[in-house]
């Protein structure tokens, strides 16, 4: 088997494995060597491969940009270049592999719909017909992103407006929340961050157990009505891809809210310390060609509403979780500055609070978190094999170091 099979082969395993971005760390070495169009056309799943390297990256310089002090987060991690650990591992010796023709698959796949071309919405669902892709429409060929993607236009999140300045609202440890709006726009970011005493398992059951969300996500009849009203999933492939429908009830005279959203995670336990969660919504309904499941249309009484971001998950000890997430969210409509002020230092405080007790109670007898940990084991023993090689890992560094 040649070098390229091999090695895309181990890409793909990687991809599957959740770690996306040791995955991408392959293709993008292929992809310097052969080209895109060879691997495209030997497998298509790159193209997804490279979707999601791109939404970890730019994730990752998005959270650098915001100039918050209190904010750090290690991109290095997710430098492409010589110096990276990771790209030096999976780097392609060329003696080892002198062939440099192009490499196609017995069965030529035909583009994914989901492009109308290189520079088009990179979620469109109106393609009536399949293009061919004959380049990477992420990264260039030293593993940068394109400077001129737009990589939130999927969403419907770009506003050419100024952002205004970040506005520190809460900040009471264990907790920090800031936010910013955009000038004549009814697009906000908040970003918070905080820890949990207790360990990341408890924690990801509360993140994936959709069904009862409703024991965290407040939900008021009094004296408004306002919050989750319910939860219906589409889509369920792979450990961790979703497609979930979250209806929110909102008071009058403003419509009902409904986000379709996409989630996805990648495992960067060992290499980095944490898990990457990443949720987008998608605005259209029918039939979606790169997820191959029919979008439903919205309720006549409802809005379908955008958001756009996620977070890193990262364990610091047996019982000591770190959580710091980023959206990006359109309202539909531009609030007074007061109500906005109002409505997150209560309603997502709330729900921070009470996701808090929720993955404190995660180890009750009576928790059903907790039978779901024992019950869904495709997931959890993942992640608990994930952590326990982490753990090894860690130990075994420690002896080396000290010899």
């Amino acid at each position: 088997m040649r070098v390229l099979e091999k090695l895309l082969e181990k890409a793909t395993f990687l991809y599957r494995d959740e770690r996306v971005w040791e995955s991408h760390v392959i293709v993008q070495n292929l992809i310097k060597k052969y080209g895109f169009k060879s691997l495209y056309n030997k497998d298509p799943i790159i193209l997804e491969i490279q979707r999601r390297a791109a939404s970890i990256k730019y994730f990752s310089n998005n959270f650098n940009d915001l100039n918050i002090n209190e904010i750090d987060i290690n991109s290095n991690f997710y430098n492409n270049h010589e110096d990276n650990e990771l790209f030096h591992e999976f780097k392609i010796n060329n003696s080892e592999d002198k062939t440099n023709e192009e490499f196609f698959s017995e069965n030529e796949t035909e583009s994914n719909k989901s492009f109308k071309s290189s520079n088009s919405k990179l979620e469109s669902l109106n393609s009536g017909r399949e293009l061919e892709i004959n380049h990477d429409c992420y990264f260039d060929e030293n593993g940068d992103l394109f400077e001129n993607k737009e990589y939130e236009e999927c969403s419907g999140l770009i506003t050419k407006t100024k952002p205004r300045e970040w506005q520190y609202i809460i900040q009471k440890d264990p907790f920090d929340l800031w936010y910013r709006s955009y000038e004549n726009s009814s697009i906000i970011e908040i970003c918070f961050q905080g820890f949990i005493k207790t360990n990341i398992l408890n924690i990801l059951s509360v993140f994936y157990e959709r069904d009862l969300y409703k024991d965290w996500i407040p939900y008021y009849t009094f004296p408004i009505k306002f919050g989750l009203n319910s939860i219906k999933e589409i889509l369920h492939k792979d450990r961790i891809h979703l497609v979930t429908a979250i209806y929110i009830d909102i008071p009058w005279p403003f419509s009902n809210r409904e986000i379709i959203l996409e989630i996805w995670a990648s495992d960067e336990i060992i290499p980095n310390n944490r898990i990457f969660i990443h949720a987008s919504s998608i605005e259209d309904h029918g039939f979606h060609p790169r997820l191959k499941v029919e979008i439903p249309y919205s309720l006549g009484y409802s809005n379908r509403a955008n958001i756009s971001g996620g977070g890193f998950v990262s364990p610091h000890g047996d019982n000591l979780t770190h959580l710091i997430f980023k959206w990006k969210i359109d309202l539909l409509f531009e609030p007074p500055k007061v109500l906005l002020n109002f409505f997150l230092k209560n309603f997502i405080k709330a729900c921070w609070d009470k996701f808090n007790n929720v993955c404190l109670q995660v180890d009750q007898p009576n928790s059903l978190h907790k039978e779901r940990l024992n019950t869904n084991k495709d997931l959890y023993d993942f992640i608990r094999a994930k952590i326990k090689e982490k753990n090894k890992h860690e130990l075994n560094k420690a002896k080396e170091s000290s010899l």
